[in-house]
Parts: structure tokens; sequence; C-alpha cells
């Protein structure tokens, strides 16, 4: 008995390992996003179509590097347990702080990926901005991996 809980415990613990190598989310993704917001003007609606994300992940487990149309992010992913193919993370945009000046703008995303074996892939995102003192608003966007990412990112200033 004590033989076949210890091989079942080996068993549990080897699974992660067993499930595949790390995911890759390195490359040029394409879609759209939308985003609601409201301020003093009242209420806006932006559709981004197409919609361009490059990522760059810096290691097997992160951190990622990326642009999403023509703001960069930083930020991090954690893949399913049951199917390393699948995943949560999120991306936060460069600048994006706590403070309570006046037109200081933060942004996050969070997001679901799902990858293929061919190398293609989805990622779907929800994500918050505010505009301190003007507005805030939603985004939701999807985007299927297109290809590498051919640009250089740095990551975000401290």
């Amino acid at each position: 008995m004590r033989a076949l809980a210890l091989s079942i415990l080996l068993a549990l613990a080897a699974a992660p390992a067993l499930a595949g190598t790390a995911p890759n989310l390195n490359g040029t993704w394409q879609g759209s996003i939308t985003c609601k917001g409201e301020d003093s003007g009242g209420k806006q609606t932006l559709k981004t179509d197409p919609s361009t994300l490059g990522i760059i992940q810096a290691g097997p487990t992160g951190p990622l590097l990326a642009l999403l149309d023509s703001t960069q992010y930083s930020g991090t992913f954690a893949a399913s347990l049951d199917d390393p193919r699948e995943g949560v993370g999120a991306l936060i945009a460069c600048g994006t702080n706590d403070g309570t000046v006046t037109s200081s703008e933060s942004t996050i995303h969070s997001f679901h990926y799902k990858l293929d074996s061919s190398g293609g892939g989805t990622i779907k995102a929800e994500g918050v901005f505010v505009v301190n003192g003007i507005g805030s608003g939603t985004c939701k966007g999807s985007w299927r991996r297109t290809g590498p990412f051919l640009g250089k990112l740095g990551g975000c200033a401290p």
C-alpha cells in the first residue's frame, strides 16, 4: 500500500514536467481591440482593426515585453497545469502607476492564451484604463499569431 501511495505521489509531482515544454508566446499577433470610455465629453467607443500585438518572451516563464499598437507593455504569464498550451497573464502599460497626478494614464490587460501544435494560437484580453481626473474605460481584444516578432523592445523604464 505504501509503494502504491508513493508511486501516485511521484506521478502527480511529475505531471507538470510531463505535460510538455514551456509555452512560447513570442511573435506578432494580429486582431482587433475595442475600448469604451467615458469622460466629461460623454461616452466614446474606439475600435482598432487591425491591431498588432508584438511579444518578446524573455525566458521560459517570462517576463514578457510587448508592443500593443503604439504602446509598450511589460507583463507576465502562467501556464495551466492541465495543459501548458493554455494559460493566463497580464500586460501593464509602461508608465502605469498608482499616482494621483491629473492626466496620469494607467492601463492593465489580463489575457488568456491558447497555443496550437502548428505554432499558431490566440490571445483574448480584457483591460481597464484610467486617465486621472479625466476619464476611464474598458477594452476587449483578440489576436491570432501570424508570425515572428521582428521588432526590438526594451523594458519599461523604472
